[in-house]
């Protein structure tokens, strides 16, 4: 996300990931213990795998993206498009994305 450094959405953001790794935390110490995380003796395995793992589940039960209709795709590709600027975005040249078409690639991935 972009943000200017100390604006209230940077603020925002900045506290949403902090509340996010710490019901991560708490889901994984839930789910498997504290003995992850004692240093005193040799560890089996560390956290980040774990966490990986807890954080996709998490996410997807904010998101809920199984149950999203069309429309709601539809929304977030507009919410992250590109914003207008004064560059134009770099597109494929023409002579390029005519030989691209003339390829049997082409015809391939057309077909599948």
């Amino acid at each position: 996300m972009r943000a200017k450094q100390g604006s209230p959405l940077a603020e925002v953001s900045l506290w949403g990931k902090r509340l996010f790794a710490v019901l991560v935390e708490h889901r994984a110490i839930g789910r498997l213990g504290t003995a992850w995380t004692q240093m005193i003796s040799a560890r089996t395995a560390t956290w980040w795998r774990v966490w990986k793992l807890m954080a996709a589940e998490l996410k997807e039960a904010i998101l809920n993206t199984a149950s999203w209709r069309t429309w709601d795709w539809h929304a977030v590709l507009r919410a992250l498009s590109q914003r207008r600027r004064k560059r134009q975005l770099q597109v494929i040249p023409p002579e390029v994305a005519r030989w691209l078409q003339s390829t049997p690639l082409a015809t391939h991935q057309q077909a599948a």
